[in-house]
C-alpha cells in the first residue's frame, strides 16, 4: 500500500483529500504545514507528498527543498497545490523538484490521474533498479567464477608437473 502525506493549512482540504484517498485504498496522513509535514515525512517516509504552496510556519517550497536535501526522502514524488495560477511559481516548484503541479480548485480525477502517473514512474523505475542491480550480481557471480576457475589452473599444472617429475623413470 502506498503511503501520501497530504500538507495544507486548510483544513477542509486536507481532510477532503485524505477521504478520497483513504478511499482509494492509499494509507494517508496529513499535516497543516510544512514544517509539521516535515516531522510525519520523517518518521512516515511517505512515497508521495502532496504540499501546499502558500502556508503558515513553512511553505511548500520551503518543505520541498527540504525533503531534497534528507537522504531518506530525497526521491519521494512531491505533488504541489497552489490556489494562484502563476508560471513563477510553478517553475520554481519546478527547478526545486517537484514531480507535479495542481492548481486549486482542481477535480478528483486531476488529483488520481497525477498519482497513478506519478507511481507508475516510480515503479518503472523500481523495476529498472531492480533490473540494474539483477545484471550486476550476475555480472559478479560470472566474475567470481572466471576468477575462482583461473586460480584452479596454476595449482592444477603444478600438480601435474609435481607427479611427473616425482614418477620414476
Amino acid at each position: 500500500m502506498h503511503r501520501i502525506l497530504v500538507v495544507d493549512d486548510e483544513e477542509a482540504i486536507r481532510k477532503n483529500i485524505e477521504r478520497l484517498l483513504s478511499l482509494e485504498g492509499y494509507e494517508v496522513a496529513t499535516a497543516p504545514n510544512g514544517q509539521h509535514g516535515l516531522v510525519i515525512a520523517r518518521s512516515m517516509l511517505p512515497d508521495i507528498v502532496i504540499t501546499d504552496i502558500n502556508m503558515p510556519a513553512m511553505d511548500g517550497f520551503a518543505m520541498l527543498d527540504a525533503l531534497r536535501h534528507h537522504p531518506e526522502l530525497e526521491r519521494c514524488i512531491v505533488i504541489m497545490l497552489t490556489a494562484a495560477d502563476e508560471r513563477d511559481s510553478m517553475r520554481r516548484g519546478m527547478r526545486l523538484g517537484a514531480d507535479d503541479y495542481l492548481t486549486k480548485p482542481f477535480r478528483r480525477e486531476e488529483l488520481l490521474d497525477s498519482i497513478h502517473s506519478q507511481l507508475k514512474k516510480l515503479d518503472r523505475h523500481n523495476r529498472d533498479k531492480e533490473h540494474a542491480v539483477a545484471r550486476a550480481t550476475a555480472l559478479s557471480e560470472e566474475k567470481t567464477r572466471e576468477f575462482s576457475v583461473s586460480n584452479l589452473r596454476p595449482q592444477v599444472t603444478l600438480i601435474q608437473i609435481f607427479r611427473t617429475s616425482a614418477s620414476p623413470a
